[in-house]
């Protein structure tokens, strides 16, 4: 006999490593849940919660790890781990519905998480073509702009920039971010009209098969871009500087990146605090995403915000680290790392050098659930994230 260890990644992968044993069909759905095993760590819990959520976790299969406090019955803000594949979590979510000390509300959680967690979100359907996360997607970078912290004059020139989008295309581009406003640390704003002065008529001599998308927080510049041909609306505000922005994408149609920043690019980073980042950026996104849907927008992506407003580099690392905790959400995740100041910093390194930093965080991101990646570097992100699927087989 010869063994193989699998470690399945993904629904898709496991599926198949189910499938190729050949057994019965109708156990092929079960048996791959079973495959895929969660930790999560839950917070804030009673220790008569703990004490329940332990002995179900047991009878189910699965098991938690609980304080010594629990035990006594004394504590009352306690942490503990619960360990399941996504069966047996399922089973202790149907298990905790209407129980007290906040384990119906836990259910739920427990049930989305088991659900989305190794789960591709949905294609997105865009005006003339479908974006498909099947695996992950990347959107080369344009900045049309004088002072972006690392291409900035490049391609100021109309042509320099329409040859840079072509070129990037070849190198395996899925969509185009065309910006033409510097957002990095300290940016002023520019007006409306030299926004647009810059932007447009790049947009305009682009005949390209992949979808255009203008960076940019202001609801005129987003508008006539739409008109121009773009078909998402990348806002580092999360559609909240301007309040005609919403409107802007709905009448078009269009999707929208959301983006978490805390203050704007000019005071962003003078000293941002969180007591827990990743699940202040996931409330935000939660109540940010109820909010548009309900304003009539469908097309969503999330962008956690690498850099921007976060304690460098420890946030930005700490959200790559926990990035799958934002699928529960169901919605596409777009993550930018692409030479910024967090790899530099924890590698001692300039903008130049960043690339090997910016690849192994792409990777890392992608592995952890993102589904776009936004760089400067198509060809070298589009090649190795080959090779790790190439590897991995369909768990990229």
């Amino acid at each position: 006999m010869k063994m193989e260890l699998l470690n399945p990644s993904d629904l898709g992968r496991a599926r198949k490593e189910i499938s190729a044993i050949s057994p019965d069909e109708i156990a092929i759905g079960i048996l791959t849940r079973k495959t895929l095993y969660l930790n999560i760590k839950i917070k804030g819990v009673s220790a008569p919660a703990c004490n329940i959520l332990k002995q179900t976790a047991i009878s189910v299969g699965a098991d938690a790890s609980i304080p010594r406090d629990a035990l006594t019955g004394k504590g009352k803000n306690l942490s503990l781990i619960l360990s399941g594949n996504i069966r047996e979590v399922q089973k202790i979510a149907e298990r905790l519905k209407g129980q007290a000390f906040g384990l119906s509300k836990l259910a739920e959680r427990l049930l989305e998480i088991a659900k989305y967690s190794f789960l591709s979100p949905p294609p997105i359907k865009l005006k003339n073509s479908i974006l498909d996360f099947s695996s992950p997607r990347i959107c080369g970078i344009l900045n049309i702009t004088p002072d972006s912290f690392y291409d900035g004059g490049v391609y100021t020139e109309k042509q320099k920039a329409v040859e840079r989008v072509y070129q990037m295309i070849e190198e395996g581009a899925d969509m185009i971010d065309i910006g033409g406003e510097s957002t990095r640390p300290g940016a002023l704003p520019i007006s409306t009209k030299e926004e647009l002065k810059r932007v447009l008529p790049v947009i305009k001599s682009l005949k390209v098969d992949v979808p255009l998308s203008i960076d940019t927080y202001k609801s005129e510049v987003a508008r006539e871009c739409l008109e121009a041909g773009c078909e998402i609306v990348n806002d580092i505000s999360g559609l909240t500087f301007d309040e005609e922005m919403k409107s802007v994408v709905k009448d078009a149609d269009a999707t929208c990146i959301i983006m978490h920043m805390k203050g704007t690019p000019r005071d962003m980073q003078k000293n941002p605090q969180y007591n827990d980042c990743v699940s202040e950026i996931f409330e935000w996104f939660s109540s940010r995403v109820k909010e548009i849907k309900s304003f009539g927008i469908d097309g969503i992506m999330m962008d956690p915000g690498i850099g921007f407003g976060k304690r460098n580099p420890e946030d930005n690392l700490e959200i790559l680290r926990r990035l799958r905790e934002f699928k529960v959400l169901g919605l596409p995740i777009f993550i930018g790392v692409s030479r910024k100041s967090f790899i530099g910093k924890v590698l001692c390194i300039e903008e130049k050098e960043r690339l090997s930093g910016g690849l192994a965080s792409s990777i890392i991101a992608c592995l952890n659930g993102a589904n776009i990646i936004r760089t400067h570097d198509v060809k070298e992100t589009k090649e190795a994230l080959s090779m790790v699927k190439a590897i991995m087989g369909s768990g990229l």
